[in-house]
């Protein structure tokens, strides 16, 4: 999204550092054990208030990119696998979209 940063950049908005570290943290969990899991989970959350302290991000671009991540993490992560993910993955010319259902 063309937001802008609190450094006055662009697209802000979401995190992508955010949602990286936080999907990858439930595949730590599943693969490595509780602990890593727990570790992973608690530098996820380094990671976006890190990106807000170098004023790249705002509270809701890292709660929105932690969001995301974590969805695509336990979603990858679950007893599916990566392949159940890239069928919710849709792309086209005008963007790319995940559908889920609940």
């Amino acid at each position: 999204v063309n937001a802008r940063r609190p450094d006055g950049g662009r697209y802000s908005f979401p995190s992508g550092h955010t949602a990286s570290a936080f999907a990858a943290a439930p595949v730590f969990q599943k693969y490595y054990g509780t602990k890593a899991g727990v570790a992973a989970h608690v530098l996820a959350c380094f990671t976006g208030m890190g990106r807000m302290e170098d004023r790249r991000h705002y509270l809701r671009d890292v709660l929105v990119g932690a969001a995301i991540g974590i969805t695509c993490g336990r979603q990858v992560s679950s007893g599916n696998g990566l392949k159940s993910f890239l069928d919710k993955l849709h792309v086209s010319s005008s963007g790319v979209a995940l559908s889920f259902s609940f």
